[in-house]
């Protein structure tokens, strides 16, 4: 027998900053437990904690092995798929990430339009919808913010939801209205992940209309705000030295 209240320990270690002991308690169970469904449940549980350690293609592996495990029936088979799709996102594999959110949204519609679940189609549907902008797609993730932001309640997600809304508009060249949502959002409690990227997307709106000084401000914002040795981090350096470039160039001729 598995003891859940072991497990449910272990996820607390892992999300008090203890992934890696908690992996390692969770492997030690797994190796005693016979049962497929148990097994797969904690599977599920060493994903999450490979996910947090940034170790996504082993994250992939576990969580695939997990779902082999249970059959069709299973209550757990939805929250695995969930999570195989969440650990190809992590990985990479957006594609793959994008269709397996899709499939999870349309085979468990169901379960996911009742209260108990709500949250998890939210979670999803927001995850599809990064996975998407992220991909250059502009019409259905539109059609799926529209559905979330008439369900928002928090400041934090409307805030974040401005965000996302803000970067289809980059996508489709509307820049004013992209501009507009990227302010609303950094003028609501929006989510700390999000606000260095916002400020960069308004750095980049300003640039592109040679309102150089004013990126500027922007650019140095979202690199002193971003997480060093990232590739967002990256492109805010980057951006900054092209807008200090722009504006030498501007002071050396008018000295001219």
């Amino acid at each position: 027998m598995v003891d859940w209240d072991k497990v449910h320990k272990f996820d607390s270690l892992r999300r008090s900053g203890h992934p890696a002991e908690a992996l390692d308690e969770l492997q030690r169970m797994r190796i005693t437990c016979a049962d497929n469904e148990a097994r797969a449940s904690i599977l599920l549980n060493e994903s999450v904690c490979l996910c947090d350690l940034g170790r996504f293609a082993e994250a992939v592996e576990t969580a695939s092995t997990a779902l082999q495990l249970l059959p069709a029936e299973s209550p757990s088979r939805p929250y695995t798929e969930f999570s195989l799709a969440c650990a190809h996102q992590l990985s990479g594999q957006l594609e793959l990430a994008a269709r397996e959110f899709r499939a999870f949204l349309q085979q468990h519609q169901v379960l996911l339009n009742t209260d108990d679940h709500a949250q998890l189609r939210r979670d999803a549907q927001h995850r599809l919808v990064a996975t998407l902008i992220t991909l250059g797609h502009s019409t259905e993730p539109l059609f799926l913010l529209e559905i979330l932001q008439a369900e928002a309640t928090s400041p934090s997600e409307k805030a974040e939801l401005h965000y996302r809304e803000a970067e289809v508009n980059v996508i489709i060249g509307h820049q004013p209205r992209a501009l507009e949502l990227f302010q609303q959002a950094l003028s609501g409690t929006l989510d700390l992940r999000f606000v260095a990227r916002a400020h960069f997307g308004i750095g980049q709106i300003l640039f592109q209309h040679r309102e150089f000084q004013l990126a500027l401000a922007e650019f140095e914002t979202a690199e002193q705000l971003g997480t060093q040795n990232t590739p967002d981090h990256e492109a805010y350096v980057n951006w900054l030295r092209a807008t200090r470039d722009e504006l030498q160039k501007i002071s050396h001729e008018t000295v001219i």
